[in-house]
């Protein structure tokens, strides 16, 4: 795959990425930006990804990498939200957190059983990781904007 195609496609996915999470909310202004210093963890994950990685292999790595980094953000983000709320809305945190976890499962499922190298070549490495990672991504800034919500 050319590195034009690959660039058309990571702009497309930073494209959707930002253009998905606009909102508007209310939040503390007073608040830490945590989803400016959680991008700026992950930052490094993804320059490996968009400007380094030039063989399967290296995206393979770079979006494992990526993967595993954001999932340990999860965790983190997950912790601290729940340790600032209340017995009633830790408990419907708890819900919402066990369904997105059931729906990501089933995404990931999903997206194993078609962007395969049968179907996708190569590529498949590059779009299974992009979509796998934007999903985790994703469920991160959410809950630190809930995070930033509740401070």
């Amino acid at each position: 795959m050319s590195r034009k195609i690959i660039n058309i496609i990571v702009i497309a996915l930073v494209t959707l990425l930002v253009f998905s999470r606009v909102s508007i909310a209310v939040d503390n202004p007073d608040a830490p930006d945590y989803v400016g210093e959680f991008e700026k963890r992950i930052a490094p994950f993804e320059k490996y990804i968009n400007e380094k990685a030039k063989t399967t292999l290296d995206y393979s790595q770079g979006y494992k990498k990526l993967e595993e980094a954001l999932d340990k953000e999860l965790n983190t983000a997950y912790k601290l939200l729940i340790s600032k709320l209340n017995s009633k809305e830790k408990e419907q945190l708890k819900e919402s957190q066990k369904q997105w976890l059931k729906f990501r499962d089933s995404e990931f499922k999903w997206i194993s059983a078609n962007w395969t190298n049968t179907k996708y070549g190569s590529s498949s490495v590059i779009s299974a990781g992009a979509y796998r990672t934007t999903i985790i991504k994703e469920r991160v800034i959410q809950l630190l904007q809930y995070l930033k919500g509740s401070s």
